[in-house]
């Protein structure tokens, strides 16, 4: 492969003057010979014979309207070659030579041959860099889903400056060899023949290829700041180090107006990620401004390589290979594609206001339609309403008529953003996940993961149930670990505020037949299997042993660097208030772990209770504390103290609950229920009789009896296991 695309001419066509066939007349007029042995590490000297023939030739060519639409008004042609040759490493390179005026040090340090002697040895190691960079973006993601983000802005940017700079010097340094080929010979050279590999420009497009390796961390800045990371973003960055190492070994020449091209792209969009991390809001037009310029960066690059193709096959000597060629058509124009559907979703796409009607037919919401159906709720000052967004059951937050009038409607939305700030930043298993926020001056509606029922419904329908029917542990201890990690999740970084059972979502539909035993057949399970199937077997819902929580409601939060402040107002729901809360209206991490320990006591039917404690908050009473579903009485207490510097920390709570040593009892006192289920059950299913309805009733008091010596073996274990010890100055 000598000259890439280069096809044998008629002899007809090489005494043709017009169109591309010029460059043959000039080869019949110069010879290009080379000087200093095998061409590594010799100079090269152009000797010119027959100059008059080159003057004419460069008379008839400027002479032809086709070339003077290519040239410049009143161009000459210079007397410089057009192209020189290089050889080695089994390459032969064709490029146009510039000399730079300036040369700084740092530009003559790199070897330009052993630069390309790396890229033609080790070029398909960025194929499995690219590969490494997925996986670990993936792995890292799954690593930080349970964490909170780092606080690495510093960090971020120093980086986003330095690339800036770094993609300036590059714009500037590359630029001038570019352009002086733009204006000073036919634009064709500027993509037939390669960057000059003894100037500058060679180090600045190896730069170029090596950058695209740094570029990974900007992705990795966004992992750990557990900031979305697109298709888009990912394949971009990983594609882009191929296809620049492939175009490196063989420095194609195309490669010029891809390189420039990014070195300026870059220096503009780093520049805005830089001022805008500082904390600057940049109006968003510069942000629309950067994308355009992305996109127009990829239509550009599909349309030199349609060019660069039309070219070859018409005998232009390209210094570009079919197989590079083909490469960088695909993936500049899959980048377009991407690219322009980004551009339209972000910029272009009207996305209509929720009409003023609540309960409109459909509305487009983000690019997907929101199907509203029923009332599922209500708030302090909102409606929360059930809907499906694409597919996907979330519940609406809509702030009633009263609260969106015009003369209020900035200070609702306002507040309807801060809720969405906090909701965004927080991404947790247990913590509802928020999907977007639209308004008009009507309702503003904010939309978040969520089924139909709350845990506060729950365990109103459980004052339901008979005192034969007793919660198991299983479901009382699960419904505890899941919220004390959501809570130690959030109390990093966030105050809720206002945490009681009914702010704790279920994502299941929730399984309740239970609630009619009597009505079961003799063909239905005993009433333990609709606690320890993951689905119920007779309406194939959720049981409640298998429930995902989610903690929402995040309208009275705000960062934790506040926690200790007296604020202004103070809202939630009384019954749950820490003292300081009510009387001082401070709220910290330690007024959560309150209404924690008292939403404790509401999930084991004791919440009735809590409107009768007194105004000093004492504690409850022992005939409270018995229905604990863990034993875990210390717990509540400690989390119920009057004194906040007394009570455990979210993080000591989930440890409590995810200590293996109480975990394994609980599975093994839950054994010794089943087995004791299976002897009451079989009286159920051996009577039909009213005498037979009476036996097992006798039976389940033997098991509730039971139970409750269970529960005192429960306290035992979890009060040896303990692992926070509570100390009487603050934390």
């Amino acid at each position: 492969m000598v000259y890439h695309g280069q096809r044998r001419r008629r002899s007809a066509n090489r005494t043709d003057p017009v169109g591309l066939n010029w460059c043959d007349r000039v080869e019949e007029a110069g010879r290009l010979c080379e000087v200093g042995g095998n061409g590594f590490s010799g100079s090269k000297t152009r000797i010119v014979e027959h100059v008059s023939e080159l003057e004419r030739l460069a008379n008839t060519v400027h002479s032809n309207p086709t070339w003077r639409l290519l040239l410049r008004p009143r161009q000459k042609l210079q007397m410089e070659p057009r192209y020189e040759v290089w050889k080695g490493n089994g390459e032969t390179i064709l490029y146009a030579p510039y000399k730079y005026e300036n040369i700084y040090f740092f530009e003559g340090q790199l070897d330009d041959i052993t630069m390309h002697t790396f890229f033609s040895r080790h070029w398909f190691k960025s194929v499995y860099l690219a590969i490494a960079y997925v996986i670990v973006t993936n792995v890292l993601q799954r690593f930080m889903e349970n964490r909170k983000p780092l606080n690495i802005r510093p960090l971020l940017i120093l980086w986003n400056g330095s690339l800036a700079v770094f993609s300036i010097l590059g714009t500037w340094r590359f630029g001038t060899e570019f352009f002086h080929l733009i204006f000073n010979r036919p634009w064709p050279d500027s993509i037939c023949f390669s960057v000059d590999p003894y100037q500058p420009a060679a180090f600045w497009a190896c730069m170029f290829a090596f950058s695209k390796i740094a570029e990974f961390g900007d992705t990795m800045f966004l992992v750990l700041r557990k900031r979305p990371v697109i298709f888009l973003h990912w394949y971009h960055h990983a594609v882009v180090l191929v296809l620049s190492w492939h175009s490196a070994v063989e420095l194609t020449a195309a490669g010029r107006w891809f390189i420039f091209m990014n070195y300026l792209v870059h220096s503009i969009m780093y520049t805005y990620y830089a001022v805008t991390s500082i904390g600057y809001r940049l109006p968003k037009l510069i942000s629309m401004t950067v994308t355009a310029l992305q996109t127009t960066q990829m239509l550009i690059g599909v349309a030199i390589s349609v060019i660069v193709l039309y070219l070859k096959l018409n005998g232009q000597l390209c210094q570009q290979s079919y197989d590079n060629l083909a490469i960088c058509f695909a993936i500049y124009t899959s980048f377009l594609v991407l690219f322009s559907n980004f551009f339209n979703k972000a910029y272009l796409v009207r996305r209509p206001k929720p009409s003023s009607k609540l309960y409109a037919d459909e509305l487009e919401l983000f690019g997907g339609s929101l199907d509203i159906e029923s009332s599922i709720g209500r708030g302090g000052f909102s409606d929360i309403y059930g809907a499906v967004y694409d597919n996907l059951h979330v519940a609406m937050k809509v702030p009633r008529a009263h609260n969106c009038e015009i003369s209020k409607f900035h200070e609702v939305l306002q507040e309807l953003q801060r809720e969405a700030s906090i909701m965004a930043a927080l991404e947790h298993r247990n913590v509802v996940k928020f999907h977007g926020i639209c308004y008009d001056r009507v309702h503003p509606v904010m939309s978040a993961i969520s089924a139909g029922s709350s845990l506060g419904q729950i365990t109103r329908k459980l004052l339901l149930l008979e005192e034969s029917a007793v919660v198991p542990l299983r479901v009382a201890y699960s419904w505890c670990r899941q919220v004390t990690a959501a809570m130690e999740f959030i109390s990093h970084t966030h105050v809720h505020g206002d945490l009681k059972a009914d702010n704790v979502l279920v994502k299941e539909e929730v399984c309740f037949c239970f609630l009619s035993l009597d009505s079961h057949t003799e063909d239905c399970p005993d009433d333990f299997s609709l606690w320890t199937e993951p689905v119920c077997p007779l309406c194939q819902k959720c049981s409640l042993a298998f429930l995902t929580l989610k903690i929402c409601d995040f309208g009275t939060a705000f960062p934790a660097s506040r926690a200790g402040e007296t604020r202004k107002e103070i809202s939630g729901t009384e019954s749950f208030m820490a003292p300081e809360v009510k009387n001082e209206k401070k709220c910290s991490e330690k007024s959560d772990v309150y209404a924690y320990g008292c939403m404790v006591m509401e999930i084991d039917k004791v919440c009735q209770k809590l409107e009768s404690l007194s105004p000093t908050f004492s504690l409850p009473s022992s005939d409270d504390l018995k229905f604990l579903p863990l034993g875990s009485v210390e717990v509540v207490k400690s989390c119920l103290k009057n004194e906040p510097h007394e009570r455990p920390s979210f993080s000591q709570l989930h440890r409590f609950f995810t200590n293996g040593s109480v975990t394994s009892n609980v599975e093994k006192i839950e054994a010794e229920d089943l087995d004791l289920n299976k002897r009451t059950g079989s009286l159920k299913a051996t009577d039909k009789t009213s005498s037979g309805t009476q036996k097992f009733e006798n039976g389940s008091r033997e098991k509730q009896e039971h139970y409750w010596t269970l529960q005192g073996q429960i306290h035992e274990v979890a009060t040896k296991h303990t692992p926070f010890k509570i100390k009487k100055s603050s934390e």
